[in-house]
């Protein structure tokens, strides 16, 4: 069983002699090692790691709110055109009617239905 997951011991701290348990010294080792006493371990070290990987995402979601507020100005922008594009193929559209109707519209076309569809008269 790998020291990082040795269970609580349930059985005595010690044996009749007196001696630590086989499960309590694997427990105590298990301790020891995770706290960071054990050889070759340096709190130093993961200290200096967390502190580098919270600079690093602290960075990255900088970067993605700079992203996210790019990409909504440009959204805003796109909407912006279309919605002007639209108003003035509107516009010219209307002028096309309007001109038919002046002229007493091409040979077939309904010049009233075309006002009161597109003008509402």
């Amino acid at each position: 069983m790998p020291a990082s997951s040795t269970g609580f011991p349930t059985s005595p701290v010690v044996d009749q002699g007196g001696n630590l348990t086989p499960a309590w010294r694997a427990f105590l080792l298990a301790l020891f090692n995770r706290t960071g006493s054990g050889v070759g371990v340096s709190t130093g070290a993961v200290s200096a790691s967390l502190t580098a990987e919270t600079q690093a995402r602290s960075a990255a979601d900088i970067a993605l709110g700079g992203e996210i507020a790019s990409e909504t100005s440009a959204r805003v922008a796109a909407v912006t055109n279309e919605a002007t594009a639209r108003a003035n193929a509107d516009i010219a559209l209307g002028a096309e009617i309007a001109a038919l109707a002046g002229a007493g519209g091409a040979a077939g076309t309904d010049i009233p239905m075309l006002n009161r569809w597109w003008f509402g008269r």
